[in-house]
């Protein structure tokens, strides 16, 4: 339920440029085509959306007074992706068509200009807006420089921690994204289609929203979750059937100690809670002793995210109070069954 840092909904993603490297000469002609439809409010192309960021496309990037450079991540984008995604700015412009670089052909600009988010920002010494870096690399030194510092978004799963990422104008831009409304959304997808067609006759159709894409991400721990739901509850529905059975075998071997008690004028309430208090010891004994291992397996666990919760003594606490309200719901019934015993009947058992 975390916040991205983006708007990840009604955002439709398509590979386009992806499958057809050609069409990076037309992503303008693309982007209008798409706008055609009143649907379409806003489109935006990118490397690869929000979300899939990988851990190669990164450069070695230095800021004055700097010895040891900063790995900071790129992402060839246009002017319109911090729109789409709706990403604010926190300082500086954001780019623009004066900004495009072409790295076949970099005279065109005296500097490569790019946004960074707040992370990249901050491990480059706290650079601001018209700062300078740049980027050591085989063939000499790219200058670059920051118009604009843009708020942190998760650029990959929450597996990861934000790490320093800049936005580039460049022509590496294979996908597609477009906002769009709901309403008439079978229309709607019908013209992307149609558009799709037109650009890539020759290749299937292939789309998906934007969160439909985030929720894939976390198929691993979906698919856990639903494996463990079904063996706790395997597990809970088993150790109940032992419980009913060990409940009726002490109500049994106690007959007589259950009908001499009913004779000296025990109540049903204080048989009942002579059966089940056992049971309950044995309960809270067992959840004790569970915590410890229950705690080092989540805790290893959530170390596979950077951001998680927080483990708390509550968990457990309520667990164990959900194991003896479900104990008490299995053996009360066997109890009360032994305690309405017709003592006469109780005396004469042996």
């Amino acid at each position: 339920q975390k916040d991205p840092g983006y708007k990840k909904d009604q955002v439709l993603i398509l590979p386009l440029m992806k499958k057809d490297v050609s069409l990076w000469g037309r992503i303008d002609v693309i982007k209008q085509r798409f706008l055609q439809h009143p649907s379409v409010l806003k489109v935006a192309t990118s490397l690869f959306p929000p979300g899939m960021q990988n851990d190669t496309d990164k450069w070695p990037i230095l800021a004055a007074g700097m010895t040891d450079p900063v790995d900071v991540h790129f992402l060839p984008v246009d002017d319109d992706f911090l729109d789409v995604y709706e990403i604010p700015l926190v300082a500086g412009r954001n780019l623009g068509d004066s900004d495009r670089f072409d790295f076949w052909n970099e005279e065109n600009l005296p500097a490569l200009r790019v946004l960074l988010n707040e992370t990249a920002a901050r491990e480059l010494g706290g650079v601001k807006p018209g700062t300078h870096v740049r980027f050591e690399r085989g063939d000499g030194q790219l200058d670059i420089e920051v118009v604009g510092i843009f708020k942190d978004f998760h650029n990959q799963t929450l597996h990861h921690p934000i790490k320093p990422l800049m936005l580039q104008f460049t022509t590496h831009r294979n996908f597609v994204s477009l906002r769009i409304q709901m309403q008439n959304l079978p229309e709607t997808l019908a013209f992307v289609d149609e558009v799709w067609k037109s650009f890539l006759p020759n290749n299937p159709v292939d789309r998906w929203f934007m969160d439909e894409m985030l929720q894939a991400f976390y198929q691993n721990e979906i698919k856990m979750r639903s494996l463990y739901a079904f063996c706790a509850a395997l597990a809970v529905f088993v150790a109940c059937l032992g419980l009913m059975g060990l409940v009726a075998y002490t109500a049994e071997v106690r007959t007589k100690e259950i009908g001499i008690r009913k004779v000296m004028g025990a109540s049903e309430p204080q048989l009942v809670g002579l059966l089940v208090k056992e049971f309950l010891l044995l309960i809270g004994i067992a959840s004790i002793l569970a915590w410890p291992v229950a705690w080092k397996v989540m805790a290893g666990w959530l170390q596979g995210f950077a951001y998680r919760v927080d483990l708390s003594v509550w968990f457990f606490l309520s667990g164990t109070v959900l194991a003896v309200v479900i104990a008490l719901l299995t053996v009360s019934y066997q109890a009360l069954k032994a305690a309405r015993v017709n003592p006469v009947v109780a005396l004469r058992y042996e």
